[in-house]
């Protein structure tokens, strides 16, 4: 009998946040100008309006990134090939989305004192990435014995 790995619902989760904060980004490329200045991008949105392909190449390499995140989500739910160093790049897509998610916590400390927090950050944008750190952090402690080389 073939068992389900343990943590593959949470992986499963964890690649289709990351694909859809990869989709989200091609999506702002789509629309383009308005998309920029809609969120938070002036600046992108003046240089695309010039004609400049920099923000463009930057939020398409910033989904690439996203969508190899999701690639190592769902190699970890046994969905797919198995990427190099798995674990290693599960542990590391989970830091790198912990720790900008946790920017979340100075930042409401701040408003609750109604100062300003002194952090590059965003709320919104910092709890979107404690949430999607969620079932990256889950999955891979659950599937861990499964994630092996030697499977």
């Amino acid at each position: 009998m073939i068992h389900s790995p343990r943590g593959k619902t949470w992986l499963l989760a964890a690649g289709f946040v990351s694909s859809a904060m990869a989709l989200f980004h091609i999506g702002i490329v789509v629309v383009g100008e308005p998309a920029y200045r809609h969120f938070g991008g002036a600046s992108f949105a003046e240089r695309a309006a010039a004609g400049s392909w920099g923000p463009a190449a930057m939020l398409l390499i910033i989904a690439s990134v996203f969508a190899l995140f999701a690639f190592y989500g769902f190699a970890g739910a046994r969905l797919g090939p198995r990427p190099p160093f798995l674990r290693t790049g599960l542990i590391l897509i989970s830091l790198l989305y912990g720790v900008h998610g946790l920017f979340v916590v100075p930042e409401l400390v701040a408003r609750l004192l109604h100062r300003a927090s002194g952090m590059p950050s965003n709320l919104g944008v910092d709890a979107i990435f404690l949430a999607m750190a969620v079932p990256y952090v889950v999955g891979t402690v659950m599937a861990w014995p499964d994630l092996s080389e030697a499977l």
